[in-house]
């Protein structure tokens, strides 16, 4: 059994020194993920607090399971929304367990076990790539691909169970891949343990992912209907049946009798709010497929950005649009497609599975529409799982030559494009958005400290305005922009009193393209200022209010609230 054991190790060990370009870009993509990870802000990526809130429930639950029937997101009050199975937070709650990790202070951690779910996934891929005969350079470029997709990099570095549904829809896929190989004689004891690991990483954590494999086992099995013969294959592989019914079965009877449903959650995102003027299912499907396009190339989160400029989106576009176009043509153009009938017949089944999980979404979103009025989950991180198999039909399909070269060649300019124009922005896009966020000012009481009395050089006339200013309930928010003429150059600092009384300063740095427009300057870019000041007085009034610009050489300059007589 040893002796088994080192030379598995030992064939392990050759396949990756065979491939160094592709397990060089695998580490690429994976280091790329632990960046996102480290420098993305607590609770912006998608639903981070929901599912850190889970595996908190899950490290204090004696059965590591998350708090389906009353849980709260840490730091709210709301009951949490998600109805996802719990693998996910099972797993990481066990890490948890284990480690005497906390969910919010070690959420960095969480993390990077994300991130390691994601690098398995794609070392499945490459093994699936390998097992298809796609060469370590299409393979490398597949990967390098990916790294040009912001949110594929957003979301591995992100606490969320999409991590772990990208190893279990790797591990099936490469499982099946194994089973369709015509190069492999005999029975493949490997195989079906992946597929059936694969399934059971699935089906335990999150319902998209069980509506593509079952759509992808059915349409697989349609498409080699011919080949299967149902006594035999029950025969075959009646253990791993038998494992997955117990597994899965056991988990969702035990759901269902607890809790009264197979995906229960403590509360809900929305309320039933039916809209006025409900859209159509046409309607919806425009909104659908626009919305999905326009975000393809961004970061939709808590705080949403596209690292990609406009100038370079069509660009993007080409890339994830281009081997698609391509298999497309291939399949139904016998001279260029491949005699392999069995890759050709396993990647029909994805393409049909694809297509089936966008219905599936589409009817169960309109559905959700009409009751909450809200178009909501319209993401195209849901299909993450996707990349970069979505490209692998058009270069396992085609036929060598010179229409397989040109699409290569273009989608690998395409991506170098792409790449140089997405990476090196995302962190700096991501950093902006953090600045130009409003900032919330806490008003502490100023009993037992002494007032002073300040000199400033105060300009007469300033170059500004506050187009938003409220207080209510001691809760002031104010919005503007202030800009130096004098100098050419934008404010440091907004000085906020209230009467006489200093409050506190916020930056001026929030991008405003229509203030550069109408002074024809871009040195007017960075010069909006917003913020939230709390716990003020409550006798104070809206016209007590006074914002001063400080400006780089020293001076100050009152801004004109038009609301308060001057």
């Amino acid at each position: 059994m040893f002796q088994r054991f080192l030379h598995s190790l030992r064939q392990g060990l050759n396949i990756w020194t065979g491939m160094p370009l592709a397990l060089f870009m695998l580490v690429f993509v994976i280091l790329q993920g632990v960046v996102m990870a480290s420098h993305s802000p607590l609770s912006y990526p998608p639903d981070e607090m929901p599912h850190l809130s889970y595996i908190n429930d899950s490290i204090r639950s004696p059965q590591a399971l998350p708090n389906y029937s009353d849980g709260k997101i840490m730091g709210f009050t709301q009951a949490n929304y998600l109805g996802h199975p719990p693998l996910y937070y099972s797993a990481l709650g066990v890490a948890g367990k284990l480690f005497a990790l906390h969910p919010k202070t070690d959420y960095l951690i969480f993390r990077l076990i994300g991130v390691g779910f994601v690098g398995l996934g794609l070392a499945f891929v490459v093994l699936m790539a390998r097992e298809l005969r796609l060469t370590q350079g299409i393979t490398a470029l597949l990967l390098f691909a990916c790294a040009g997709v912001p949110m594929f990099s957003y979301i591995a570095g992100s606490v969320s169970n999409d991590t772990l549904l990208y190893l279990g829809m790797t591990m099936g896929f490469y499982g099946l891949a194994r089973m369709a190989n015509p190069a492999r004689n005999g029975p493949d004891a490997l195989a079906p343990v992946v597929l059936l690991v694969g399934l059971l990483i699935v089906f335990l954590t999150k319902a998209t992912g069980i509506v593509f494999m079952i759509l992808l086992l059915g349409a697989w099995g349609m498409r080699n209907f011919r080949r299967i013969h149902p006594v035999v294959l029950v025969r075959s592989y009646w253990p791993h049946l038998a494992v997955f019914s117990v597994v899965v079965g056991g988990y969702y009877v035990y759901t269902l009798l607890q809790h009264g449903g197979v995906f229960p959650s403590p509360g809900r995102l929305y309320g039933s709010t039916p809209p006025a003027e409900p859209l159509d299912l046409a309607g919806y499907v425009r909104e659908y497929v626009g919305s999905m396009w326009r975000r393809l190339h961004g970061i939709m989160s808590h705080l949403s950005i596209t690292p990609i400029g406009d100038r370079w989106q069509p660009v993007f576009y080409t890339m994830v649009c281009l081997p698609i176009v391509g298999w497309l043509v291939v399949r139904f153009s016998t001279p260029l497609l491949t005699s392999n009938r069995m890759a050709v017949r396993l990647f029909d089944a994805m393409a049909l599975a694809t297509l089936g999980t966008v219905v599936v979404h589409v009817v169960f979103g309109y559905r959700a529409y009409l009751v909450n009025g809200v178009l909501s989950g319209l993401q195209p991180r849901y299909y993450m799982y996707l990349l970069p198999v979505l490209w692998f039909p058009f270069f396992v399909l085609c036929q060598p030559g010179w229409f397989k070269q040109t699409v290569t060649t273009l989608f690998a300019a395409s991506a170098l494009v792409v790449f140089w124009a997405s990476a090196p922005q995302v962190l700096l896009k991501q950093h902006q958005a953090l600045q130009e966020l409003p900032r919330n000012i806490g008003y502490a009481d100023r009993n037992g400290l002494e007032a002073m009395s300040v000199r400033l050089p105060r300009r007469l006339t300033t170059e500004g305005n506050v187009e938003t200013l409220t207080l209510a309930n001691g809760e002031l928010r104010a919005k503007g922009w202030v800009y130096d003429t004098t100098l050419g150059d934008q404010a440091q600092r907004l000085w906020i009193l209230a009467g006489d009384e200093f409050v506190s300063s916020v930056p001026v740095l929030i991008k405003r393209d229509d203030v550069a427009a109408a002074l024809g300057t871009q040195r007017a870019l960075n010069t909006g200022f917003a913020f939230t000041a709390r716990r003020l007085p409550t006798t104070l009034k809206p016209c007590d209010v006074r914002l001063l610009a400080e400006y780089r050489d020293g001076s100050v300059g009152p801004l004109k609230n038009d609301l308060c007589p001057q």
